[in-house]
């Protein structure tokens, strides 16, 4: 299979999640003028929670869809070509891909491969809301950091590695 034919047969997923992730917003508009109370503030609270979860799935999602794409094409992402190179870390958008996808599919279990350690480790100098890494999940994060806030920058990308 090549990387067109991967794309056309995801249809609109990953464009979907990207739009949801990065261009929707939730808004809580008050049009009667009344005042917010305590328990309409902890109801706002939770839904904005809630979005931030939704978020980190949907991007956790655009990450296994890059990473099924790339095995799609070359069987495993040790035989992908690298990609453009994340300026600021000198490291390959392939390896974000990679570690982003593991460190946002296995953070839960408390135990991070060295390999996903050490990239987070190096990464988040340069940037960093990816601190923590071992206490939730970054896939939103690492999105932001490869500059997937469109579907034309994801399709770009993975058309890269094709």
């Amino acid at each position: 299979m090549d990387m067109d034919t991967y794309l056309d047969q995801i249809g609109e997923a990953a464009d979907t999640a990207i739009w949801y992730v990065f261009e929707y917003e939730l808004r809580h508009a008050d049009e009667s003028g009344n005042r917010w109370s305590a328990y309409d503030a902890q109801k706002m609270a939770g839904a904005r929670m809630g979005r931030l979860m939704a978020e980190q799935a949907l991007a956790t999602a655009v990450l296994q869809i890059a990473h099924q794409g790339v095995c799609a094409v070359h069987g495993a992402p040790k035989n992908a070509p690298w990609g453009r190179e994340i300026a600021d870390l000198r490291l390959p958008i392939n390896s974000a891909i990679w570690f982003g996808r593991n460190q946002a599919m296995h953070w839960e279990e408390g135990n991070l491969r060295p390999a996903t350690k050490g990239f987070f480790e190096s990464a988040e100098a340069s940037y960093p809301t990816l601190s923590d890494f071992e206490q939730a999940p970054r896939a939103v994060e690492i999105l932001r950091m490869l500059g997937w806030r469109s579907s034309e920058a994801f399709h770009r990308d993975l058309l890269s590695l094709a």
